[in-house]
């Protein structure tokens, strides 16, 4: 029996993406979640995503993706993984309330068509240059960049070509950083999402900072965390290999802890 595959985004007409369950295959338990989030968003698309066409894509093209491309594929893992919605906490901005909100995130709501890669940006003194949106490539270096003391300027040079009319500084003015970083959030919201609501225990009115593709990597974590403790369970009453275990579809791992429970 093949794998089943969830088409992202859900719109038939409008796919992108073939995606598997995450913990439906052995290989899901060698991903290590504590490596730097480029590397681990990286090795998550590599095993479990493929095109539209079916094609399996490889971990050299996916360092390519801009960070819009990476967070859509992550989108299309989690939806095959664990339904169509995810949770988020915020805490009330209000010191006299501090209430804890549970957000409900429907997943579709989402799914966007890719951001343009790259575009074009005028400098506060009205000089025009061109932009492109980040790569997993670019974070990649960005981490191994702040080893060593990198400041933002760095990222956002790289980011940064001229045009046949004009030339790039020497260095970054100051402005040009919050500059670009603004027009960035405008041709990638979801990268830098911010949703609004009201506090429903004192009705103030909140501006909540999402980090999108931690929640999806937090809930794929969540799930290698409940495999594993079903191996180690089923393991150490069964006496079944890893590999047989995780080979069984998750209503019948569910059986047989049960039957366990029953049992003791």
């Amino acid at each position: 029996m093949g794998v089943s595959l969830s088409g992202w985004p859900p719109a038939p007409e409008k796919e992108r993406y073939l995606a598997r369950c995450f913990t439906s295959d052995i290989a899901d338990l060698d991903i290590n979640f504590d490596l730097p989030r480029p590397e681990l968003v990286t090795s998550l698309l590599t095993i479990c995503l493929q095109s539209s066409a079916g094609e399996i894509v490889n971990a050299q093209s996916i360092w390519h993706w801009t960070v819009s491309e990476r967070l859509q594929g992550l989108l299309a893992i989690a939806n095959a993984s664990s339904g169509k919605t995810s949770t988020a906490i915020a805490t009330c901005s209000n010191e006299l309330c501090r209430g804890k909100v549970e957000l409900e995130l429907e997943l579709a709501s989402f799914a966007t068509a890719p951001a343009i890669a790259k575009m074009d940006w005028l400098s506060p003194r009205g000089e025009k240059f061109w932009c492109r949106l980040p790569t997993g490539q670019d974070q990649r270096d960005w981490h191994q960049q702040m080893q060593h003391n990198a400041d933002e300027s760095w990222f956002i040079t790289r980011l940064l070509d001229a045009t046949p009319d004009t030339q790039l500084p020497a260095e970054l003015p100051g402005d040009w950083i919050d500059s670009i970083g603004a027009s960035l959030a405008v041709a990638d919201p979801l990268t830098a999402l911010t949703l609004a609501l009201d506090c429903p225990f004192c009705e103030q009115a909140l501006d909540v900072e999402v980090d999108l593709e931690w929640l999806l990597i937090d809930s794929l974590r969540s799930l290698q965390r409940r495999l594993i403790d079903q191996v180690h369970c089923l393991a150490s009453y069964y006496h079944w290999s890893e590999s047989d275990i995780v080979a069984l579809p998750q209503w019948r791992r569910e059986k047989y802890l049960a039957r366990i429970v029953e049992g003791l």
